[in-house]
């Protein structure tokens, strides 16, 4: 499921979602990601494979100047 999720990074580039940076916790075996988007639901569609295996939170930062 994770091989299927990462594959899938270049299609959601070109809907203009950009991974800036993604590991995992190896003993915590939590996924952190950080994307950059203008589009929340492109994003929410991005996560959906990881939805029944993981459970995660989304932060939003604004731009600034």
């Amino acid at each position: 499921m994770l091989v299927d999720f990462w594959a899938r990074r270049e299609e959601f580039e070109k809907k203009g979602i950009t991974i800036l940076n993604a590991n995992v916790g190896v003993t915590s075996h939590k996924y952190y990601i950080t994307v950059q988007t203008n589009d929340y639901p492109e994003m929410v569609e991005f996560f959906l494979p990881l939805v029944p295996i993981q459970t995660g939170n989304v932060y939003g930062q604004m731009d600034r100047d």
